[in-house]
């Protein structure tokens, strides 16, 4: 479990990339090719940070999303105990999992559309979870 000073210094750097949305019950970070090229032999992005977003307060959705230059976009998405829907995420996205543990992979959509999609699909399953 130990972590070199550089992992945490780029652990530091993906917290100050976390976005919220829908009054902070969804957290979202992205987790660029040249990122994964420099970090995932020593350390992988998502473990590195998934669960730190899961922790926040008012967070019921967590996801880190990974681009590659062949236009690849993957999710690892993380839900608590009141929001049991990361499966359901997924499976928007062609993916799979659990209610609490889920991931997809598209070529379909870019960052910021897959980014534009997931806002309303969390908003709407959260709502029909209430």
């Amino acid at each position: 479990m130990k972590k070199s000073q550089r992992i945490l210094d780029y652990k530091a750097d993906l917290i100050k990339r976390i976005e919220y949305s829908l009054d902070g019950q969804l957290a979202t970070v992205h987790i660029p090719w040249d990122d994964i090229k420099e970090y995932s032999d020593e350390y992988n992005p998502n473990v590195l940070i998934l669960e730190e977003m899961r922790l926040v307060e008012n967070v019921a959705v967590a996801i880190a999303i990974k681009t590659y230059p062949d236009g690849k976009v993957t999710g690892k998405i993380r839900t608590d105990s009141k929001a049991p829907i990361a499966d359901k995420i997924a499976g928007y996205f062609g993916g799979g999992g659990h209610p609490f543990a889920a991931g997809f992979r598209t070529y379909d959509l870019n960052y910021e559309e897959t980014v534009a999609e997931l806002v309303p699909l969390v908003h709407r399953l959260l709502t029909e979870e209430s």
